[in-house]
């Protein structure tokens, strides 16, 4: 209803799926409203720019809130609580400092 979380292009939705990073990444920088920049370069070795997930990865890069600091984010992974619950708080903690 709020327009948080889309199903897949093929018309499916999945809800016994597993999230990954950039599923997960996507939910949060919706849920929190966060204004998202595309980025002019790719932000990741292994996320282009022109991914249809390139400005959210982007833009929570640029915020700070990523634990991700080598090259790679590895975005089909899978995430888990303690990374996504990591990624929550330094995204609070963003926007009270």
């Amino acid at each position: 209803e709020q327009g948080w979380v889309d199903g897949y292009p093929d018309g499916t939705f999945k809800p016994g799926n597993n999230v990954n990073k950039v599923e997960a990444m996507k939910m949060l920088i919706e849920v929190f409203d966060v204004e998202t920049e595309y980025p002019d370069a790719n932000p990741f070795v292994d996320v282009s720019k022109d991914e249809w997930f390139s400005h959210y990865i982007y833009t929570a890069k640029k915020m700070g809130i990523l634990e991700e600091t080598g090259g790679n984010y590895w975005p089909a992974m899978e995430i888990r609580r303690g990374q996504i619950s990591e990624n929550i708080y330094r995204l609070i903690i963003h926007y009270i400092s």
